[in-house]
């Protein structure tokens, strides 16, 4: 008789359906029990025999994986992991009897096409597919299954702290962009569903049940729990492909996210009034404050624009420029748009701390900067400064014999040769040009030929070039208690009480130059003659000269302007202005 086999979802065991007629005999005490016996040896017998026969599965779909497939998975290469619990179908529950008999079957033939073990398995092969690592983020050759339980892992620290989400790093946070309380909860609403999804796929997908079908189940079991913010399984797929390419979720914030900083409404209908503002903030930075920026706003800068759109003629009524300024009129911008304006152009609001000074001397501006001022001053200025020297041929001579007594005379006349500038004078005699600094003796000849300057002006001056004097400027601060870092503490702890300020402090602004010496020495009818020819006068920049005095007028020198001593805090404080009008005055000297 032939036999027909059926395949169970639930447990995986062979079952025999079509069995042998058996034939009953009335109960007769022992005798029926040995017939019942002998039957159910004849059940075995027809089982064994069932086993051996061609099978003919019945046409329903099958839901067991071929045996090709569970030998690929029970490779070594792929991670054993322990089965994940799922509901089964009540339809394909089986009684104890079935249960028993078939474990006898399995124990004896074990099953055709499926698990040896009902309680551990091995995940599907499809994890090992490119196509699995590219559709939850993973490298091709990445072990996708573990990586994905790492996933759900950290989904699942979103939801058990306030926190969660940071620590779990499923979004990317961003210290000028914090979440809204939206936000916030649109993101733990997301992983939610995520989780659940991948942990449906971690125990479900495989071919024939693909990972859309997991994110439908997903959907279908959290929105029964959670109606007010129902999801589907097309927008679970989505979430999905925007998770796994960092695995994380971007920033909320659209500019942000694609790393732009936003630029404010004012600087992008007028480009120069982030110029304005920024040069306004710089003049006021020791003083500064939003409110400050925003008064300015409102009674200067707007007044401005106002004027600016109403003269260009290509700003109409309907212009954006228009009404943005007619807005501003109407609505001043508030403190806190002012303060987004002060954090694009970069400025921020830092704690109050000692700093030192910054030239950025290895700039690309600045080493361009000395390259140019080096030019300038070895080919225009130095020419015309008295730092010059002309030697005859009979002066050149006796100079090299006085330097054979040096220990570096040979090298000191080799050199004077290679950079003598030879030149015929007035009397068509042959001269020598040299430095000054050449040589410390060029020095001493120039003094005694030339006087007070030490030198005179080069040869290779332009005619139409006027002689020039450097001089050069610094300030320093005395102060009557200076603190210095250590003091004297006597054999018992005790020390001196030290001032609690560095006390009255006086500046001090200096000018010098090789041609004047420190300070621009000058004698007592020299000053005379100074203030003479000052009288009636008044300073060039007048700006600067109200501003320090009060009026444009230069008035009488008690000293030398060279230095001047300002005590500061008593008469204000040391400004441009101050240098401005020394600079005048050692000009008049």
């Amino acid at each position: 008789m032939e036999h027909i086999q059926s395949y169970s979802a639930t447990n995986n065991r062979q079952r025999s359906c079509n069995k042998p007629k058996q034939v009953s005999f009335p109960d007769d005490g022992c005798a029926g029990k040995k017939k019942n016996k002998n039957n159910e040896n004849k059940r075995k017998e027809a089982t064994k025999s069932s086993a051996a026969a061609p099978i003919t599965p019945t046409p329903q779909k099958r839901t067991r994986r071929s045996q090709r497939l569970v030998e690929q998975q029970q490779s070594p290469l792929v991670p054993f992991v322990t089965n994940v619990g799922r509901l089964e179908d009540e339809n394909n529950q089986v009684d104890d009897e079935d249960e028993d008999e078939d474990d006898d079957n399995n124990n004896s033939s074990g099953d055709i096409d499926g698990d040896n073990s009902s309680n551990n398995q091995t995940p599907n092969i499809i994890w090992q597919s490119p196509e699995a690592a590219a559709l939850f983020g993973f490298d091709e050759g990445a072990d996708v299954y573990n990586g994905l339980v790492q996933l759900v892992e950290s989904l699942t620290l979103v939801g058990q702290s306030a926190n969660g989400y940071e620590e779990a790093g499923v979004i990317d946070l961003h210290e000028d962009s914090k979440l809204t309380k939206h936000a916030l909860f649109d993101l733990r609403n997301k992983c939610l569903y995520l989780r659940v999804a991948y942990s449906i796929a971690l125990a479900e997908y495989r071919v024939g049940f693909p990972f859309q079908a997991c994110c439908d189940k997903a959907a279908r079991l959290l929105n029964d729990l959670t109606l007010f913010n129902a999801a589907t399984g097309r927008t679970i797929m989505n979430w999905n492909r925007i998770f796994r390419v960092n695995h994380q979720f971007p920033n909320p914030n659209p500019y942000v996210a694609n790393g732009i900083k936003r630029k404010p409404t004012l600087f992008e209908v007028f480009p120069t009034a982030a110029v304005d503002v920024s040069n306004f903030i710089l003049d006021h930075l020791e003083h500064f404050s939003v409110e400050l920026l925003r008064e300015h706003f409102n009674t200067t800068m707007i007044k401005q624009l106002n004027e600016e759109v109403k003269t260009n003629i290509n700003f109409t009524e309907d212009s954006e420029e228009f009404q943005l300024v007619d807005r501003y009129l109407k609505n001043p911008p508030s403190y806190s748009t002012v303060g987004r304006w002060v954090g694009y152009l970069g400025f921020k609001r830092e704690v109050s701390k000692k700093c030192y000074y910054v030239d950025g001397h290895e700039y690309a501006e600045q080493i361009e900067h000395r390259s140019r001022l080096t030019d300038e001053y070895l080919s225009v200025l130095e020419p015309r400064s008295h730092r010059w020297v002309h030697l005859s041929q009979t002066e050149f001579d006796d100079l090299k014999t006085a330097l054979e007594d040096d220990k570096d005379g040979e090298k000191a006349k080799d050199m004077l040769d290679r950079v003598a500038y030879k030149f015929k004078g007035d009397d068509e005699k042959v001269y020598f040009e040299f430095h000054v600094d050449k040589h410390v003796r060029l020095q001493k000849i120039a003094n005694d030929k030339y006087g007070a300057f030490g030198g005179r002006v080069s040869i290779r001056k332009k005619a139409e070039d006027k002689p020039v004097i450097i001089f050069g400027q610094d300030e320093a601060i005395f102060n009557a208690f200076l603190s210095r870092t250590h003091q004297w503490v006597d054999p018992n702890g005790r020390r001196a009480i030290m001032p609690k300020t560095v006390g009255a402090g006086i500046m001090i602004s200096a000018f010098q130059s090789r041609e004047l010496g420190w300070g621009i020495p000058i004698t007592e009818d020299q000053l005379q003659e100074i203030n003479a020819a000052r009288a009636n006068q008044e300073y060039f920049d007048k700006a600067a000269a109200i501003a320090v005095n009060g009026n444009t007028k230069k008035q009488p020198l008690e000293s030398s302007p060279g230095i001047l001593k300002f005590a500061y805090g008593k008469n204000g404080y040391w400004t441009g202005n101050h240098t401005i009008l020394q600079t005048e005055d050692v000009i008049d000297c």
